[in-house]
């Protein structure tokens, strides 16, 4: 399972949260991660009394990662589609498994 998450702007220009809360891989061996996609709203984090975040399927997401750190992010909100080369960026000297050396 794969949970992903997205800052974007609505078709008005206001700032929007998207989630991809349950993506599950493709079968047929690719390292490729597909699910719908949610609007997120809500309140504040510091609102009292704080309420819960209110999910709105809005369309569809996938990840497809060609190698450790670099992959495609394709995702469709309201019918509009858009696609984004994604790399991974390295914070510390930690490496992933994926990116380690096999024997």
């Amino acid at each position: 399972m794969l949970f992903a998450t997205l800052f974007n702007y609505d078709e008005q220009g206001r700032n929007a949260w998207y989630a991809m809360t349950n993506g599950a891989r493709v079968s047929g061996g690719t390292d490729r991660w597909s699910g719908a996609l949610y609007r997120l709203t809500g309140p504040r984090f510091d609102t009292a009394p704080w309420t819960a975040v209110t999910p709105r399927e809005v369309g569809t997401m996938s990840v497809d990662f060609t190698e450790g750190n670099a992959g495609t992010l394709s995702y469709t909100i309201n019918g509009i589609s858009v696609s984004k080369s994604i790399e991974r960026q390295a914070f510390a000297p930690l490496r992933p498994e994926c990116e380690r050396e096999r024997p």
